[in-house]
């Protein structure tokens, strides 16, 4: 509350008087109003600073001629380019064979896209890993289809467990893996059973089984090369169940996973897979089956067989045929003849082989060998494939040895890259057999310098 002093003389005192009650009431109302006429006034110019700025530009003025308005539905004109031909139809016309093709290219199914073996995932590495894969409906039917090859070859025999307590039986394995076409894109999925081979009773049965030797094949395609000769290839399907196990020793088996029956075992009629005898049985087979059409064994590579203007020679389930211009009919003989025996998948001219690219210039006797699909493998296994590139096989510093411990890790790994390289060295890179000999000192405890080295 205003006080307002009005005299201040020592005989009277100081007498102060107050601002009446009712004026000071009027003045703040006063105040008041005037603020609520302020506060109307600028929601007044709000609202018409917000009619002019919905208000269309220009007014529509005039009378509008009846003539001018149109009925019924609006088309718009098509937008024509000369630069491409097209082609117009009437609803009420059959629209041309043209027409119908593309309608049927637009709509049809479209087949899956091809898949590299970069962009797939690991394959199942057991039974159970099936369910949960990406590709599980693929390596289900592989495995129906391995089951009923089985059947069909008479591999396996549904018996009780065997009676004699001293009888080894051998528990089985589901293999999965991929197959691809030489530019490493998928072709089926593949499921294999196998015998746990490594777990079966050691004896003295000879077990051991000749293979092709790498420079045997570079001599015979040296010659294909050479004299311009024919080159064909056959796979026989299912290869070690062509061959027979002997009545003497039974072999007997858990029933595979995913396919048991309680109280159920095998007894195996026929070479199985990573059973330790049949490589052999198989070399003993083909061996027989060849004798048998008239062709004669090489002593010193027992995998090679020759007949009268004719080589043949396998590894495992391939099987190349070469013959000279002249024979051409004795080698197609030849082929009925081994269908005739196994079932054969007929691949026509070699192209791939032993995971080596065949790649040939008749006209100018020339003959190539490639594993590149083979060293994109390993460098995707090993991780390398977004390293810069290198020009030397070895580098420029000296090798020396590791002062440090390696781990058994490290030392497994640096085995397993040393002996990848060394593959590919035997058979087609002896440019590099310098340099992974000098890799292989340094096996038992390798260092970062012979890591980079290697990769």
């Amino acid at each position: 509350m205003d006080e307002v002093a009005t005299d201040t003389s020592p005989g009277q005192g100081v007498d102060t008087i107050q601002i009446d009650q009712t004026q000071l009431r009027e003045a703040v109302e006063q105040a008041q109003e005037q603020a609520q006429e302020d506060e109307s006034q600028d929601d007044e110019l709000e609202r018409q600073l917000q009619a002019e700025l919905l208000a269309p530009n220009k007014e529509i003025v005039g009378d509008v001629n009846a003539s001018n308005i149109l009925s019924g539905k609006r088309t718009r004109r098509a937008k024509r380019d000369d630069n491409f031909a097209y082609t117009t139809t009437r609803v009420d016309e059959e629209p041309p064979a043209l027409l119908h093709a593309f309608a049927a290219g637009l709509y049809a199914e479209k087949p899956d896209a091809r898949r590299h073996r970069d962009d797939l995932p690991p394959p199942p590495k057991h039974w159970k890993d099936v369910i949960t894969h990406p590709f599980q409906e693929g390596f289900l039917a592989a495995m129906r289809k391995e089951i009923k090859s089985l059947s069909e070859k008479g591999t396996y025999e549904v018996v009780d467990k065997p009676k004699d307590r001293g009888k080894q039986i051998l528990p089985l394995l589901w293999v999965f893996t991929y197959k691809f076409d030489q530019d490493g894109y998928l072709v089926k999925f593949k499921a294999r059973i196998c015998v746990r081979g490594d777990l079966e009773t050691i004896s003295h049965e000879e077990k051991r089984a000749a293979t092709l030797a790498a420079r045997t094949a570079r001599m015979i395609f040296a010659l294909v090369a050479a004299f311009d000769l024919d080159l064909r290839q056959r796979d026989t399907v299912t290869t070690f169940l062509n061959s027979k196990l002997d009545g003497k020793k039974e072999t007997y088996t858990y029933m595979p996973e995913g396919f048991q029956i309680y109280g159920k075992y095998w007894k195996l009629l026929r070479a199985l897979y990573s059973l330790r005898i049949s490589p052999r049985l198989w070399q003993q087979e083909a061996a027989s089956v060849l004798r048998k059409l008239g062709l004669k064994q090489v002593p010193e590579d027992l995998c090679v067989f020759v007949g009268e203007g004719l080589i043949i020679f396998f590894y495992m389930d391939d099987i190349l045929i070469v013959c000279h211009t002249t024979a051409r009919e004795r080698a197609y003989q030849l082929e009925k003849d081994l269908e005739a025996h196994w079932e054969l998948t007929d691949h026509g001219e070699a192209g791939w082989f032993l995971n080596i690219r065949i790649i040939r210039d008749r006209s100018q006797k020339k003959l190539w060998l490639y594993q590149d699909s083979y060293i994109a493998s390993i460098a995707t296994r090993y991780n390398l494939t977004n390293r810069p590139a290198v020009y030397t096989p070895l580098p420029v510093d000296e090798l020396k040895l590791y002062q440090g411990t390696a781990t058994p890790r490290e030392i497994y790994l640096y085995q397993q890259k040393v002996g990848s390289t060394s593959y590919a060295t035997t058979i087609t890179r002896p440019d590099t057999a310098k340099a992974t000999a000098r890799l292989a000192q340094f096996l038992t405890n390798p260092g970062p310098q012979h890591h980079e080295a290697v990769d």
